[in-house]
């Protein structure tokens, strides 16, 4: 999805993978029609639409297509797909004892994303029928010109929406599509993308043409969607994991690894103060954000403490406590 987080990670996983000699592409899945304008839709977040997107890039892979062409029709489903959410009340993140965000009592909250980043509005709650019509309205108006009318179809919860209340507001919803001369191919129902515990719902489409259809009603075999039938696979060969740390370390000078140890104990006050402020960072990052940017510098810099110890007892010089570190 494209969240600052998600791009930093995993393009920095993509990077590492180029460096050991394996082509790998970054897409970042942009769905999220609250999040920016159409003309501004590479700043979109990435929401819901996600399973429609992998699922395709997925089967696009399965079949057989090479890295350019699995991008390239990775990058058009992207295109193609459209998601609006809303949510009844917040998520709790683990081991905290509030939410991360609440929604008034008999309001619902429009367009957040699924960690909890700011909607764009709020309203009073209303009927089934009426919040089917809320749902829709923002990807109808985003309809290619031409299509034929053929879409893939996810009615998501994101946590804590009840099977029930999505069949009703489906029933709503299968009316209103049909209404609009739309046909939905596929439809799935059910908690596929989810936030913890949020209460809400969100509607993702994908404008369809022959190959994406093809591709998303191809047979999938996964915990969270099952479709059709998939061969047993083929034995592959076991990889060899790369070790966490490297065998044997440079050792450098006897005056890097004399300062080695000051570099390990910096890098370890660093991580006590960090983990200090947790639980602030995460209350800063949650009026904007998911709320989980304490956790993450915490993690981060103890694990970057950690190595530093390990690479000092491994007589490592400064230059390598850092490196490892980092």
């Amino acid at each position: 999805g494209n969240y600052a987080g998600d791009v930093l990670n995993f393009g920095a996983a993509a990077e590492r993978l180029r460096g050991q000699g394996i082509d790998a592409r970054l897409l970042a899945v942009t769905d999220d029609v609250a999040s920016a304008a159409p003309d501004d839709a590479g700043r979109r977040r990435g929401v819901a639409g996600d399973l429609l997107v992998f699922k395709i890039a997925g089967a696009a892979a399965e079949a057989g297509l090479d890295l350019d062409a699995v991008m390239a029709v990775a990058e058009r489903a992207n295109r193609a797909t459209v998601s609006f959410g809303l949510a009844f009340d917040g998520c709790t993140l683990p081991g905290q004892q509030t939410p991360l965000f609440t929604v008034e009592k008999d309001q619902v909250a429009l367009g957040l994303g699924i960690h909890g980043e700011p909607g764009i509005a709020s309203q009073p709650l209303a009927p089934a029928a009426d919040l089917a019509r809320l749902l829709l309205e923002p990807l109808l108006a985003e309809r290619p010109a031409g299509h034929g009318g053929r879409v893939a179809v996810v009615l998501n919860g994101l946590g804590r929406t009840a099977a029930e209340e999505l069949f009703v507001l489906w029933h709503h919803l299968d009316t209103l599509l049909t209404d609009h001369g739309l046909t939905p191919v596929a439809p799935e129902l059910g908690q596929f993308v989810t936030s913890l515990d949020m209460e809400g719902c969100s509607l993702s489409l994908t404008w369809l043409d022959d190959e994406l259809e093809a591709l998303w009603l191809a047979p999938a075999d996964t915990p969270a969607l099952r479709r059709g039938t998939v061969a047993p696979p083929e034995t592959h060969r076991r990889m060899t994991a790369a070790p966490d740390r490297v065998a044997a370390v440079a050792q450098g000078s006897a005056a890097s690894r004399a300062a080695a140890p000051c570099m390990a104990d910096m890098i370890a006050e660093v991580a006590k103060a960090l983990a200090g402020a947790e639980a602030e960072l995460g209350r800063i990052d949650a009026i904007a954000g998911d709320g989980d940017h304490g956790q993450g510098m915490a993690r981060g810099s103890a694990a970057a403490a950690a190595a530093a110890r390990q690479a000092v007892t491994d007589g490592a010089g400064a230059g390598s406590v850092l490196a490892l570190a980092g």
